[in-house]
Parts: structure tokens; sequence; C-alpha cells
């Protein structure tokens, strides 16, 4: 599900991560996942056995960084997608943002593999589409890393960053040094996920054909990201809104 493009300094990047895992640099990740299936299933240095690297792990929360990201401003963590470098960098630089995001860290995992495994169903359900014919889906029959789920087909990362970076909007900090928290919980971030996702989708195949169905391209979208954050807002407002008035 991550396709990694370009590959530069990908020697860098290797030593640079093992030497952070030796300092410890880590060790805040490793302890909040420790009890989880998929533990043991990370690699966290180089040539470590694992399912998914430790930046892969940054990435995803990466999407959610709503301190240098805020959802009343104009940029995206676009640059979570594909760009392992990148990821590394910024975590080195600012390791404390992202370890704001740890009280929220396992949902955010959780999240990334329920919209996978979930996503066929959820659209062609309500759309009576055919999910399948995406370009940006991939038709393998494998298990998700963090749930222990299977699904016939897989949202490739060009196509799933994006939308998770979308529920940005569901992340609250009571103050500015964090920690960071689910406004309403993580349960309500799941309901809103299963409402807005089929035109979430559908967005994600309109900017694929626009993108000439290049999975980076779509990916490394500013535009795109901004306007899968713009629906998520617009539906996560009006259900506050709701919410207000009951």
């Amino acid at each position: 599900m991550y396709e990694i493009a370009g590959g530069l300094n990908t020697s860098i990047q290797v030593q640079r991560k093992s030497l952070d895992n030796l300092d410890g640099e880590f060790d805040w990740l490793k302890d909040e996942i420790k009890d989880e299936i998929y533990a043991s299933k990370i690699a966290w240095r180089e040539n470590d056995p694992g399912a998914w690297d430790v930046i892969y792990l940054l990435s995803l929360l990466a999407c959610f960084n709503i301190f240098d990201y805020p959802n009343d401003g104009a940029t995206h963590p676009v640059w979570a997608y594909g760009r392992k470098v990148g990821v590394l960098q910024q975590f080195e630089r600012k390791p404390d943002t992202l370890k704001k995001l740890q009280p929220i860290a396992r949902d955010i995992f959780r999240l990334h593999d329920v919209v996978g495994a979930e996503a066929k169903t959820l659209y062609n359900t309500a759309t009576n589409g055919k999910y399948g014919k995406y370009t940006f889906v991939q038709k393998k029959a494998s298990p998700y890393v963090f749930t222990g789920e299977t699904a016939d087909h897989q949202m490739l990362g060009g196509a799933l960053f994006p939308i998770l970076g979308a529920f940005r909007w569901a992340v609250v900090t009571d103050a500015e040094a964090g920690p960071a928290r689910w406004e309403n919980g993580f349960d309500a971030v799941l309901d809103l996920m299963r409402k807005v996702l089929p035109e979430l989708i559908t967005s994600t195949g309109q900017a694929s054909q626009e993108n000439g169905r290049n999975i980076h391209a779509l990916g490394r979208s500013p535009n795109h990201w901004s306007n899968l954050h713009d629906k998520v807002g617009l539906r996560y407002l009006q259900q506050k809104q709701e919410a207000a008035t009951l």
C-alpha cells in the first residue's frame, strides 16, 4: 500500500532510522503499541523483519498533525505520502509534534485498516457502483496488519493517505502543548467515516482521472488533499451543529 517513488538518499535514510532507533527515539511508539497484535510486525531499524516500516507509522501519524497543519489553515501534510526521507527528517526536526499524537496513535493505525477493509462495501452500497473499477484499488486478498482483518481489495496509499488526512477534523487538543485527542471519541470518527467515505472515494476517482491515473501524482496533489479535507469538514461541522441543537 505504501508505494515509494524516487528512492533518493535511501541508504542515508536507512542508516538514520537505525541510529534513531539506537538512540531510543522510537521508544514512545514502541511502548504505545507493545500490547497490539502487530507489535512484532514493525521494522524499527535496518534489516528488521516486519510488515511495516516505523516510518510508515510516522507517516500515518503525520496525516493527523493538527499542530503544524491546523484545520483552519490552508496547507496539508501532503509530504506524508511517499516521501520516507522527508518524513524521517520532519520527525527528527520536531519529534515532540508527532509524540503529541501518541494518545490516538493506535486508533489512527486502526482507522487505516478499517477504511481499506470497509471501502468496497460502503462505496458499492451507497452508489450502486463498482469499487474495483478504480485504478487506485488493488484486487488482492491479504490481511491488514493493524486489525488482522482480510479483504479482497486493497486501497493504494496514494488514495488512502489524503482520505486519512481529511479526518484531522476530528482531532483536538486542550492546550497548545498537547496532547491530542478525538473531540468526540473514536467511535464518532468511525461513524463519520462510514457516512462520508463513499463521497470521498467518488472524489478520489475524479481526481485520479485529472492526474492521469498516476497514483503518486494523486497522493501528492495539494488540491486533492484540500478537497477531501473540505468535504469531511463540512460533514463534521454539520454533525456538531445538529448535536448542539438536540
